[in-house]
């Protein structure tokens, strides 16, 4: 580079760092507007000296670049000062300037803004410009769609109808084509396009290089490029005149005004194929959908469809089985050959039966399910409709994803010397990640509680409960079943639990094991009890305490009495085996509930009226509040059959005993409560009076944890004995007076 032209190259750098701090000052208000002089006479005096040649040796590229480069340094300055003048309000020289005085990019900045419009309206009044094509088209659109809205009376189905016109007039619908459609790459679908092929294609999201595509069968197939380019895609043949159908609908539409589907429509869709009333109510309303799965769940929980959050759940399962080809089957099933048929008198109910035959033959058909119980049961439990099926007609009702166990097996822990027990899957293929193996016992004792004490009795909604408990009794009966008591452990040294337990012992699967070096722990087995040394971690087998007797000896191990009591109410005579034969025996009648001490205990209810000096409701109300963990307001209402006036007449009365409190406590659901402590705890459990988690085996844990025998807060015997004990541990002088 020549000694002039690097000076020239060190002057544009400076004047370019010298704009920038004016303009900085400028803009601060320390110093009038920035001047462009400096840049403009530097990139002029550059100019000026590139026609030197590049020195022997150098590149001429790379002088060339470098002078690009600095060239465009200057230039840049100059339009940042311009931007900062126009910004300050400093003159800009007008349009009729010269091309070297003009402005660059800013050249508008200097004319009013009504000589820019008369400018740039005059270039656009012509059918050529893009601008004055949509401004025409869109008032002409919405004039149409309003003219037929107002000719069909169609406030929310305008631009349906629009779709539907638009599509009956497409060769898609007319009778004898053949048409390729499917799914595959841009790039594909471009080669076919080059080949003369015609194709029509969207993205199947944005931005995906995958589409949905169509196009025409060609020839007798043997020459047709498409299946070759697209093994997957599928011919399909219209058979009908489907664009003289769609022109039908709408002149039905137009005669009849919308077709309205009433919810016995639902009711019948439910009846025959025994899905949920809500999952109905989408279906028969169009297989209700949304892209968006947060859109979708709020859309199908709101009115009209008001489906709970696991029958939201269901209801996308069954779509996505379903898949796009059956949710068009379903749809298409509705639609008769003449569509006028659906405003005649039974057209809707046919519809649906159509739609149901169709739904039948891709999905099954369930046993129909009590909708009332089963929003219960999830509201109580947070139990799907599965669960409610099985409480109506038996494990079989309702299948899911559980693989049942071939076994049960222990294993170690990744880490230290922990030991848990496995359900060992069937021979065969390994069941897919996180498949479940095993019943869950929990959730099939949990549906039972809840069917014994919180359902009326006979209710039919519960009526295969019993084959419910002997399919889980059958499960806690094999004898290779261990029952982990997690929250105990036997406090004694590895030589006393192998002298305790031993010398029968259990091998310890290493599968899972992280940790090198061999298992450091030894399980022994006693029969009854699995103990694992060191460490103490323990296991009962269940099938191995169906004496009484038994079941006393293993209590008096004191370190794990309250785990032992924690899993009581599974063991043959415990506390479930004792629900089924109450309810089996009548002692409470049809329609009403154990939950109510005047049905299910009347005797304690008259000891109750005779010692607070009160009416038998009230008594009823005590007993209640004083056993159940959950007597709420409402549930007290159900259970009792009371309305809100005579509830409230019942605490008034019960309140002025003063053995009661009366308060206001967060999310209690009730203003009246026992005496003493009191324990929050959280969703999804209720707070309830400490006084009340020994008799339920409850033992608060961190954050809304709890170890129960059933994971919620559930009686863990029949009511009236729990009414009993209840009332017996608050008047022990009233049980010692009827002591022989």
């Amino acid at each position: 580079m020549s000694t002039a032209r690097f000076w020239s190259w060190c002057l544009v750098h400076g004047a370019s760092a010298t704009a920038c701090h004016e303009v900085a000052l400028g803009l601060s208000g320390r110093v009038p507007e920035p001047s462009d002089a400096p840049c403009t006479a530097a990139a002029a005096d550059f100019e000026a000296h590139r026609i030197d040649l590049p020195a022997p040796g150098t590149s001429s590229a790379a002088v060339v670049r470098g002078g690009a480069i600095v060239l465009d340094i200057a230039h840049t300055g100059t339009l940042v000062v311009t931007a900062a003048r126009i910004v300050l309000g400093a003159p800009v020289p007008a349009d009729t300037t010269s091309p070297a005085d003009r402005p660059g990019l800013f050249r508008y900045a200097g004319r009013p803004a009504l000589s820019l419009y008369a400018r740039r309206l005059p270039a656009h009044l012509t059918s050529r410009s893009v601008y004055f094509q949509n401004a025409v088209r869109m008032p002409l659109a919405l004039a149409a769609s309003r003219m037929i809205e107002g000719v069909l009376d169609l406030s929310h189905g305008v631009w349906t109808l629009l779709a539907t016109l638009t599509w009956a007039d497409q060769p898609f619908t007319r009778p004898g084509g053949r048409w390729w459609a499917g799914r595959a790459a841009a790039e594909v679908l471009d080669g076919l396009r080059t080949g003369g092929t015609t194709v029509v294609s969207a993205a199947v999201r944005p931005g995906s290089s995958q589409c949905w595509f169509v196009a025409a069968a060609a020839g007798d197939g043997a020459d047709d490029p498409v299946p070759a380019a697209v093994p997957a895609a599928r011919q399909v043949r219209v058979e009908r005149d489907d664009a003289a159908r769609l022109r039908a609908l709408i002149a039905a539409v137009e005669e009849h005004g919308p077709l309205p589907v009433p919810e016995s429509a639902a009711a019948r869709f439910a009846a025959l194929t025994g899905v949920r009333r809500a999952v109905a109510r989408l279906v028969v309303a169009g297989l209700v959908g949304r892209f968006d799965r947060e859109e979708q769940r709020t859309l199908v929980r709101n009115a009209p469809y008001r489906a709970t959050p696991l029958t939201a759940e269901a209801y996308e399962a069954l779509r996505a089985r379903l898949g796009g080809t059956g949710r068009r089957a379903v749809l298409a099933a509705a639609l008769p050959d003449d569509p006028a048929e659906l405003w005649r008198p039974g057209g809707v109910e046919d519809a649906v039966e159509r739609m149901a035959a169709v739904w039948r033959e891709l999905v099954g058909v369930l046993p129909a399910v009590h909708d009332e119980a089963a929003d219960a049961l999830e509201d109580a439990l947070g139990l799907s409709e599965v669960w409610a099926r099985r409480l109506a007609g038996g494990y079989g009702a309702a299948a899911d994803a559980t693989v049942e166990a071939a076994g049960w097996e222990l294993a170690a822990t990744p880490y230290g010397i922990g030991v848990e027990v496995r359900a060992v899957p069937p021979a065969g293929p390994k069941p897919p990640y996180r498949t479940p193996v095993g019943l869950d016992l929990g959730r099939i004792a949990s549906a039972l509680v809840w069917a014994w004490t919180d359902r009326p009795a006979g209710d039919p909604a519960v009526a295969g409960a019993t084959a419910l408990y002997e399919r889980l009794r059958a499960e806690l009966d094999r004898p290779e079943l261990l029952l982990p008591l997690g929250g105990g452990r036997v406090q004694k040294t590895s030589a006393d639990i192998e002298e305790r337990f031993g010398p029968g012992r259990l091998p310890v699967a290493m599968d899972s094991r992280k940790e090198e070096g061999p298992v450091p722990v030894t399980a022994f087995d006693s029969g009854p009890l699995v103990v694992c040394a060191p460490g103490g971690a323990s296991f009962l087998r269940p099938a191995a305490v169906a004496d009484p007797e038994e079941w006393e000896r293993l209590r008096e191990l004191t370190d794990l009495t309250e785990e032992l009591d924690r899993v009581a109410p599974l063991v043959a005579g415990g506390g479930l085996e004792r629900m089924l034969r109450r309810a089996a025996s009548g002692a409470v009648p049809a329609g009403a509930y154990e939950a109510d001490p005047r049905q299910s205990c009347p005797e304690l209810v008259a000891r109750v009226t005779d010692r607070l000096g009160t009416g038998t409701d009230a008594a009823a109300l005590y007993l209640q509040l004083a056993t159940l963990p959950a007597p709420t307001d409402r549930n007290v209402r159900r259970w009792n059959g009371w309305t809100a006036k005579r509830h409230a007449e019942v605490r008034t009365e019960l309140l002025a005993t003063g053995t009661v409190v009366e308060a206001k406590r967060a999310r209690a659901g009730r203003t009246l409560f026992m005496p003493g402590e009191w324990t929050e705890l959280k969703s999804p459990h209720l707070p309830l009076e400490a006084a009340k988690l020994a008799p339920h085996e409850v033992r608060p844990l961190r954050g809304n944890t709890i170890r129960s025998p059933f994971g919620r807060i559930l009686p863990t015997a029949p009511l009236h004995e729990l009414f009993a004990a209840a009332w017996d541990r608050l008047h022990p002088e009233d049980g010692a007076a009827r002591q022989p």
